[in-house]
């Protein structure tokens, strides 16, 4: 089942527990169309996400609404969570998906520069240590990609094993990967700005930054395998970050710059 799919079902679960009258989780279970090991672990979701869960005198479940809380209370949570419930759950499959060692499906996944991709299926690696990331085989383009969890629509888990193997080539921060031939030394400088931003998209590239001595401004510097990563980035930020090298580096900023302004000019 797709994550979608399932976050439609912990809402329709929220309303349920919402309301009298309470149903046990058989009802529960067979209003939903689904199994009651399914329905505990939809509980389970909503309480690690700040729902209360209460049973009454017949061990119905219902959500526990303060006496104050008014009517509608169960909608402000519902509003603040809606999002960790969906990544919970995403954060769930790809565990599975990584233990049984199957592809899985990626839609609607927003870049940096909040576009959209299409349906996308990759073989999942690993999970970075905070969890916030996915590193996988993406099967159409054919090469190691990092996914953010938070910038994922939906996911779903396939039955088909993984089959490509694992590469053999070093991946650099931006998830391209490559020998040491194909090393370039990127050295950049960012406004504080730009910092936080690069450590928000790229967790690890925190090591790799140091302040720039007498000035609010910072070095980072790094080997990259490919441009488009980094390049992706810089020309997201290029009002806030400086190309001290690789001299590629800028002329690859100023191809894509001059295809940006061809394609305003249509």
């Amino acid at each position: 089942m797709s994550t979608q799919a399932t976050l439609d079902r912990c809402l329709r679960l929220i309303r349920l527990l919402s309301r009298i009258p309470r149903h046990s989780v058989e009802q529960l279970a067979k209003i939903l169309s689904t199994s009651r090991r399914s329905i505990y672990r939809y509980i389970e979701t909503l309480e690690s996400v700040g729902y209360t869960i209460d049973k009454d005198y017949r061990s119905n479940p219902y959500i526990s609404i303060p006496q104050n809380g008014g009517e509608d209370h169960h909608i402000i949570p519902l509003a603040e969570n809606l999002h960790r419930i969906r990544q919970h759950e995403i954060l769930k499959d790809i565990r599975f998906a990584l233990e049984h060692e199957v592809q899985v499906s990626i839609s609607g996944y927003h870049n940096s520069q909040n576009q959209v991709s299409g349906l996308r299926v990759v073989e999942p690696r690993s999970l970075s240590t905070d969890e916030a990331y996915l590193l996988a085989y993406d099967t159409h383009k054919q090469g190691i990609r990092n996914f953010k969890l938070s910038r994922i629509d939906d996911l779903e888990v396939l039955e088909t094993p993984i089959q490509f193997p694992d590469p053999m080539e070093t991946l650099d921060l931006f998830g391209f990967s490559g020998d040491e031939s194909e090393a370039l030394t990127v050295e950049l400088e960012l406004s504080h700005f730009a910092k936080q931003i690069l450590i928000e998209e790229y967790p690890a590239a925190e090591s790799y930054i140091w302040p720039i001595d007498h000035s609010d401004r910072f070095r980072f510097s790094t080997v990259v395998y490919g441009l488009p990563g980094i390049g992706r980035f810089v020309m997201g930020m290029c009002m806030d970050i400086r190309v001290i090298q690789p001299p590629a580096l800028k002329e690859y900023m100023i191809i894509r710059a001059k295809k940006i302004l061809t394609q305003l000019d249509q």
